[in-house]
């Protein structure tokens, strides 16, 4: 039984992955799709961050911990 959920998860995963690279790679996309795409890994890593630095114990807690003071100084100094 684990074989066969092990292979069926394997399956799925394969087939969500590759049918839309197959199907994708055939079509051009226009050159503003592309500019926008860029930033979304620029994105998901700022959310990513954002959440680990201002949050704590989910509560919004700026100065919670020496990151988010680390954080704040060194953005003050880039800013200026």
């Amino acid at each position: 039984m684990l074989i066969i959920t092990v292979c069926g998860t394997g399956i799925v995963t394969l087939v969500s992955r590759v049918l839309p690279l197959i199907f994708l790679s055939r079509i051009e996309f226009p050159k503003s799709f592309l500019t926008w795409l860029s930033f979304v890994p620029v994105t998901v890593m700022t959310a990513l961050l954002a959440e680990n630095i201002l949050f704590d114990d989910e509560r919004l807690s700026l100065m919670a911990n020496r990151t988010s003071v680390t954080f704040f100084g060194l953005a003050y100094l880039l800013w200026r």
